[in-house]
């Protein structure tokens, strides 16, 4: 045999020969303590690996994966049994770092899955996901294998239909794994929620998650957004909800019809001030003179309690921002405000229940913008330092 069949790697953790005449990757490692040896087989023979110890062989199922990173460049010792597999595969396999193992077993084994890899890699990790949950047996997967892909989906649980192939082609995520499977499995069963992002050029993880927690801004222009960073959807969730809750507060109907005329968030954030305007200019409500219960935690010299509705009032003249808003929720022993002097003027609100430790739910600057980190830490310090036994809250 030629000498440059074998190629030797020795690091502090493992010793790695590879064996281009049979195709194996030979993993002397410690398991438990415990030496054992890992054979892992090649592209051309078939990936999979197998346990020695103590001279027994085990094979192990394709969807258990040796822990070892094995597509990682930084792992030089793998580098030779990477080298046999096409380029094509490895990246297609590239954003399913959890999953690569089963999809790589797969498509070395039978030609009907690599073709599903190279073509549409989602549908077979979404197979592989659903067999994994289903506990299906090895020959149910090869025969899902052979079936035209909207059989695929029928079989892995989801709604059979070309209209969740094309949602699928449009997924742009940047990579999918166990949380990414779990946010697309309810999609993918109801076809009235696919519907309703039909006109998406791409879909986003963003954008899912964004709909999830405010379904009916779905169609809105600001959301259809491609290529929209995670900060922006966290910007529009964060105007949206301030602007809803001041169109409640007003009374105000016309705000859907307002809202889906906005283009952008800069016409989302324009909309949120003049509603601001009019609610901060509108008559006090009936209970605006009845004083605050007694703050959660003491206030300092820079974190100070706002104890009534005119100083609430105040704060939202000061800051252009909505808090007044939480006037009934603090009166009502549920939330509490407070004016925040330094490092930042800030605003800070908590949620409160009962005599348990209250929760942080906001630090906003002037015009809703969020503080530096230097104020967040500032704050917590101050919310760490509370002592409950040594101070309770009236209600």
């Amino acid at each position: 045999m030629d000498a440059n069949s074998y190629v030797s790697f020795q690091t502090k953790s493992l010793r790695a020969e590879w064996d281009a005449g049979q195709g194996i990757l030979i993993l002397d490692v410690a398991l438990l303590d415990q030496p054992v040896q890992l054979v892992v087989g090649g592209w051309d023979r078939g990936v999979g690996w197998a346990l020695n110890h103590d001279g027994t062989a085990e094979m192990m199922p394709t969807d258990w994966d040796p822990g070892l990173q094995m597509l990682s460049p930084a792992n030089e010792w793998a580098q030779p049994w990477r080298q046999q597999i096409p380029e094509p595969v490895l990246a297609a396999l590239r954003k399913f770092p959890a999953d690569y193992w089963p999809m790589l077993c797969w498509a070395s084994r039978y030609r009907d899955a690599q073709d599903l890899l190279l073509s549409e890699p989602k549908l077979l990790w979404l197979l592989l996901r659903s067999a994994r949950e289903r506990q299906w047996p090895a020959s149910r997967i090869r025969l899902s294998l052979h079936m035209k892909r909207r059989r695929i989906l029928g079989r892995s649980g989801f709604h059979e239909a070309n209209t969740t192939l094309r949602f699928i082609k449009k997924l742009a995520f940047k990579c999918y794994g166990s949380p990414e499977f779990e946010l697309l499995k309810p999609w993918l069963c109801n076809p009235v929620r696919m519907a309703r992002l039909r006109h998406y050029p791409t879909i986003s993880e963003q954008q899912l998650r964004f709909i999830e927690k405010i379904p009916y801004l779905a169609e809105s222009v600001l959301v259809r957004c491609p290529g929209a960073e995670p900060d922006y959807f966290k910007q529009v969730a964060r105007w949206t909800e301030d602007t809803h809750n001041l169109a409640w507060v007003l009374g105000g109907r016309e705000f859907s019809r307002r809202f889906r005329r906005c283009r952008n968030l800069t016409e989302l954030r324009a909309l949120h001030d003049r509603l601001t305007d009019q609610f901060i200019h509108a008559a006090p409500p009936q209970s605006a003179q009845r004083s605050y219960p007694q703050e959660p935690i003491p206030g300092n010299e820079f974190i100070v309690p706002i104890t009534n509705y005119e100083e609430l009032a105040w704060e939202s003249r000061m800051q252009r921002h909505c808090i007044q808003i939480y006037h009934k929720r603090i009166v009502a022993g549920e939330y509490y405000v407070y004016r925040v002097l330094k490092p930042e003027r800030a605003t800070l609100g908590m949620y409160l229940n009962g005599r348990a430790r209250p929760r942080l739910d906001q630090i906003q600057l002037k015009f809703n913008e969020p503080v530096a980190q230097e104020t967040e830490d500032a704050v917590e310090a101050w919310i760490n330092s509370y002592d409950p036994t040594a101070f309770s809250r009236n209600n």
